[in-house]
């Protein structure tokens, strides 16, 4: 009796486990395709049908402060699960449409219901003409993750723009 027990609690720790590693399969964000939508009200809910992984128009998300306009083009989208990908990132003047060129932009993901972030720390590079890109970008888990982009200017306080994104499909 006590050897089937000990049977079930191990079964039980391995499946609890399970639901939090890279292998994860089901969906707890409510659909692969839903897209982006901002947590500050604005920008694109929905997504074009899926294109075989290419990217996709450009998503946009304005600042809470109304200042930024941020535009999001995963490399592959869907974003697959658990596979290495770019993010790129226009960042302009919201009223001015004038590109941020003088400044630090960094990417970030993260699961708020989880509490927790990517497993990889990306690289953000500047491309041009408020263009930037992130390299190492890695969703390791199905569900609700939010893109963060933030935005240090020259001299003046950052300010963080997140677009939700329901991840993934599987490779």
């Amino acid at each position: 009796m006590k050897k089937i027990m000990r049977t079930i609690v191990v079964f039980g720790v391995l499946a609890l486990l399970a639901a939090c590693s890279d292998s994860g399969s089901s969906d707890a964000g409510g659909g692969a395709d839903s897209g982006a939508a901002a947590d500050s009200g604005g920008g694109d809910s929905g997504a074009a049908a899926d294109t075989g992984g290419a990217p996709k128009a450009m998503r946009e998300e304005v600042s809470k402060s109304g200042l930024w306009k941020v535009g999001y083009m995963p490399s592959m989208d869907p974003i697959p699960l658990n596979q290495p990908f770019e993010l790129r990132v226009s960042v302009k003047n919201a009223s001015s449409g004038a590109p941020f060129n003088n400044g630090k932009v960094t990417v970030d993901a993260r699961m708020p219901a989880h509490g927790h972030g990517m497993k990889t720390k990306p690289e953000t590079s500047f491309v041009g003409d408020g263009v930037y890109l992130a390299k190492g970008m890695q969703l390791h888990m199905p569900g609700e993750w939010m893109l963060d982009v933030t935005i240090a200017g020259e001299g003046g306080a950052a300010e963080t723009v997140s677009a939700r994104y329901d991840c993934c499909k599987s490779p």
